[in-house]
């Protein structure tokens, strides 16, 4: 079990997040959560996490890939986790099976909002590892 483990959630769905910090919580993560991208820039900047869970974000369909990039240039590089349901709504897909792929989308994790929670905990704990 992580400890003492920082996470910001980006995403403009309140519901997941809440469920999601929720959860992370039970597992003694302090968790934020910011419903776009200039209050997860500032949560960022505050609190200096040791992962991001970043959604598409609604404002603008690129916005999640965009904070993404922040992160990774400004941000020393945090681990961040692309969660979204993009695929399905979209019928776009992403991974980050090769190295080029993962440094166009700048996120080390991309996942289907649909994963259950232990997968998703479990790719969280693999990420702070590295953070």
């Amino acid at each position: 079990m992580m400890q003492n483990k920082t996470i910001v959630i980006a995403d403009y769905e309140s519901d997941f997040a809440a469920r999601l910090s929720g959860a992370l919580r039970n597992y003694n993560f302090t968790v934020y959560t910011a419903s776009d991208i200039t209050e997860a820039k500032e949560l960022c900047l505050r609190f200096h996490p040791d992962v991001v869970i970043v959604d598409m974000l609604k404002h603008n369909d690129d916005a999640g890939i965009v904070l993404a990039h922040y992160l990774k240039k400004n941000r020393n590089n945090t681990p961040v986790m692309l969660i979204s349901h993009v695929t399905a709504n979209t019928g776009i897909s992403f991974n980050v099976a090769t190295e080029s792929e993962k440094k166009w989308i700048c996120a080390d994790v991309i996942l289907d909002k649909n994963t259950d929670f232990p997968h998703i905990l479990m790719e969280i704990e693999k990420l702070c590892t590295i953070s």
